[in-house]
This record gives structure tokens, sequence and C-alpha cells, in this order.
């Protein structure tokens, strides 16, 4: 009784062999496997600006004054424009001893202090962002370290990046696949990736210098488009 049932078994496996073979085989499908890219902008609806607040004296303590005057009157400026005071934040501070190095007896010899202020300043009207700029140093901000522009709301903006990367790849997938002489029949996996929103960066070193060697000069400000890119690797099935 036991040989008979090792019997059939071994008769049940071997009809078996060939329907999971077969199964094997069918789901081996070709695929074409393509990169997309994809690019979205849009007008930005937001500014941040970082100025700089550097002082230097012999006394520690007078350049650390002098520097909290130009602070405070930069924010009272900047308060007179309506701004409140949860869009000014300090973003760095630092209090560096200056020394002078002597080659000739490897000795360091203290000069003085060098104090150093970064105040942000965030923007809703965007248009308003050379006025920003223009009142800071005036009141005695003597660097402009950045300028961002940017939108609030970067969700729609990825996904306009994102389908137009799905419609480079599906393009591309197309054309292979019809110099093979085969069809798309489905998509096997994908992948994506989003950059953060950027525009074009902006310089304003001559401008501080200008202003402050009292040349009056407005700043003009043209905040361009704001971009996000996109990329996709998608496998199509094909037959």
């Amino acid at each position: 009784m036991y040989r008979k049932l090792i019997s059939a078994m071994a008769v049940l496996c071997y009809c078996l062999l060939p329907l999971t073979v077969h199964a094997e085989e069918a789901t081996a499908q070709s695929v074409i496997s393509v990169h997309g890219e994809g690019m979205a902008e849009a007008t930005p609806d937001m500014a941040t600006i970082t100025l700089g607040i550097v002082t230097e004296s012999k006394d520690g303590a007078a350049a650390q004054k002098e520097n909290a005057i130009v602070a405070q009157k930069i924010r009272g400026s900047l308060y007179e424009m309506g701004i409140s005071e949860k869009d000014i934040q300090t973003n760095n501070f630092s209090f560096q001893p200056q020394h002078d190095y002597n080659r000739t007896d490897s000795s360091n010899r203290l000069i003085g202090y060098r104090v150093e202020n970064s105040l942000v300043v965030r923007l809703s009207d965007i248009s308003r962002s050379g006025e920003v700029i223009d009142r800071s140093l005036k009141a005695g901000a003597n660097q402009v370290n950045s300028l961002n522009f940017g939108i609030k709301d970067t969700k729609a903006l990825r996904s306009r990046a994102l389908t137009a990367a799905v419609t480079d790849a599906r393009e591309r997938a197309e054309v292979i696949a019809k110099a093979l002489g085969v069809q798309i029949h489905g998509v096997k996996l994908v992948s994506e990736s989003t950059s953060r929103p950027y525009a074009a960066a902006r310089n304003f070193d001559g401008l501080a210098m200008a202003k402050a060697e009292g040349i009056n000069v407005s700043t003009p400000i043209e905040s361009g488009e704001v971009s996000i890119s996109a990329t996709v690797q998608i496998e199509f099935f094909v037959e």
C-alpha cells in the first residue's frame, strides 16, 4: 500500500511539472526601461531676504552695541513698511576677536573685535523686495547675503513636473517599441524624484558697496520664475 501511494504521488508530480514550467514562462515578459524628465515653472508668491550687519571695533562692547543699534534701526524701518515682527528673525549672530599674526615671533596680537548679525525677512508681497533692501541698507545693513523667491504651495507645481516627466518617458518608450516592432502592454515598475523649487541666484555685493559709499542707487528686482524638475524611471511590459 505504501509503495502504491509513493508511485501515485510521483505520477501526480510528473503531471504537474509542465504546468509549473508553463506558468514560469508566462510570467517572464519582456520589458523596456526608459528615463523621463520634466520641468514646471510658476510665478513666485513669496520672497526671503537675508541681510547682514557687520561691525568692528577695538572694544568688544562697542562693536556689539553698534551692531545692536543698527539691527534695531533696520527692524524699525521694516515695521514702518508694515512688515510684522514674526516675519523678521535673527538667523545668525557671531562675536569674534580679531588677531594680527606676526610671522617673525609667531605671536598673535589682539587688534579688535568683529560682530556679525544676520536678519531674515519674509515677504508675501514680492514687489516690495527692492524697497526692503533699500531701506535696510539705508538703516545700516552692509550685506545682502541672499534673496530667494519661492511659492507657498509646491504641490501643484510638483504634479505638473511629474506629469511632464511621465509623458516624456512614455514617448521615449513608444519610439523604442515601434523600432523593435513590439507594443506596450502595461507598466511593471515606476520610480520618481523631484527637486526643490529653485530660482536664479542673485548677487548684491556691488549694490551694498555702492550704498556704503553713499551712492544713491535703487534696487531693481525681477523675480523671474520658480522651477521644479522631476525625473522618472519606468519599466513597460511589451509584446
